[in-house]
């Protein structure tokens, strides 16, 4: 299995999609600011990472920071206690907690949206879904939905999702099977990202070499974190909907599936 996936990252260097840094925080900076021109130039962007939920919000707070200084945002701004940011009108975000809603049943646990306009006081926003439709979220709705940013993501809630570009940042949590949804979330492009300092290289062992294997582990070999397998999200979402027995779905729901097939479709 690393033979192929060696080869694979070899196929996606050759076309100049795996970048390097020194360091974690320049690997990011990379792919986040690769995603802002993707956004930018109109294309629908994800980035990827096995992260913990920490590191994720602390990824989107960054995300988001770029698109602040880009005047991208909105100024009035709803409070989500726990996280480090707030939303604004322009954000990008996903429900992770299925929530009732009166005139769509439910909004199921992994919808996206985009974020349109946010109360002047804070305790209501717009949301518009995937296929247009648009949602009114009241305060205890923002606060049952578990609403997060949707600009970084782990990859396992993101299975569903179809983007034009995807990025990837490789950590010490990244796995095989993690690895594989992400390089299949892109129509157009892949960009892979991996940090020097956090290879392991041995003797006559080349970088490319070493993030590939860093890239196959399996679930085991990795440290845990706190983000729900695929299993454990699909179970959840199927509680939460017997709970709601929701009468519509936005058509961006999903169900998180099993685990794919080994093998890379560079």
């Amino acid at each position: 299995r690393e033979h192929e996936s060696e080869a694979a990252l070899r196929s996606y260097a050759q076309r100049d999609r795996v970048h390097t840094a020194e360091d974690p925080r320049q690997v990011e900076d990379l792919a986040l600011e690769q995603a802002h021109a993707d956004r930018q130039g109109g294309k629908r962007t994800l980035v990827l990472a096995q992260a913990t939920n920490e590191h994720l919000d602390e990824l989107n707070a960054r995300a988001q920071a770029i698109r602040h200084q880009a005047g991208e945002l909105g100024r009035h701004s709803a409070d989500l206690p726990g996280r480090p940011y707030k939303l604004h009108a322009g954000d990008e975000i996903q429900i992770r907690r299925t929530t009732p809603h009166p005139e769509l049943g439910a909004l199921r646990n992994g919808t996206t949206a985009h974020i349109t306009n946010v109360a002047r006081d804070g305790q209501r926003i717009n949301l518009r879904l995937p296929d247009d439709r648009d949602v009114h979220l009241d305060r205890a709705q923002i606060d049952q939905g578990d609403i997060r940013l949707a600009y970084v993501q782990h990859p396992f809630p993101a299975q569903g999702q179809t983007t034009d570009t995807a990025h990837l940042i490789i950590s010490d949590h990244a796995t095989h099977q993690g690895s594989y949804v992400a390089l299949t979330r892109a129509r157009e492009q892949t960009h892979i990202y991996g940090a020097i300092d956090e290879l392991e290289l041995a003797d006559g062992q080349d970088r490319l070499s070493a993030l590939a294997e860093q890239m196959s582990r399996s679930e085991r070999e990795t440290p845990s974190i706190d983000t729900p397998l695929a299993h454990e999200a699909a179970i959840e979402a199927e509680q939460q909907l017997e709970l709601d027995q929701p009468q519509h779905e936005p058509s961006d729901a999903r169900e998180v599936g099993a685990e794919p097939s080994l093998g890379w479709e560079p």
